[in-house]
Formats: structure tokens, sequence, C-alpha cells
């Protein structure tokens, strides 16, 4: 999408890009706060409820996959 509009592939040109596609970077963004299960996101509400139901059957299993979940927030940021 950048090459298209720019027709350069180097990137020493695509330094601010919020300022050049502001719709490109708000959508980046929305996409990586639902990826992270940011609260008001279907992805924080269909985790939570997962975590819920893992604790009632294994409390173990539950602390691992909050520890992936937060690895994967952190590689995501």
């Amino acid at each position: 999408m950048v090459y298209e509009r720019y027709a350069v592939r180097s990137l020493k040109y695509f330094g601010g890009l919020a300022h050049r596609i502001p719709l490109f970077t708000l959508t980046f963004i929305l996409f990586s706060l639902a990826n992270i299960a940011f609260p008001l996101t279907s992805s924080f509400v269909g985790e939570f409820r997962i975590f819920l139901g893992l604790a009632r059957h294994n409390f173990l299993a539950t602390i691992i996959a909050a520890t992936s979940i937060v690895l994967g927030a952190v590689y995501t940021l």
C-alpha cells in the first residue's frame, strides 16, 4: 500500500507514516489493541470467559495461559 502511493521502497522515506497515512495508523493501532485483548474489545470478553472457565478446573493451567497472554501482548507492543 505504501509503495503504491509513494513508489519508493527505501525505509528511510517512511519515517512519520502517522502524519502521511493517519487512517492506516489508526487501523493498525485498533487491531493491535484487539490482539492484546484490551478491555472493550471482543477479544477481552472471550479471553476473560475462557480464564473463568479454566480456573474452575485447573488453576495452574490458568496461570500458564495468562502468562502466555501477557507475553503475547508484550510481543505485540
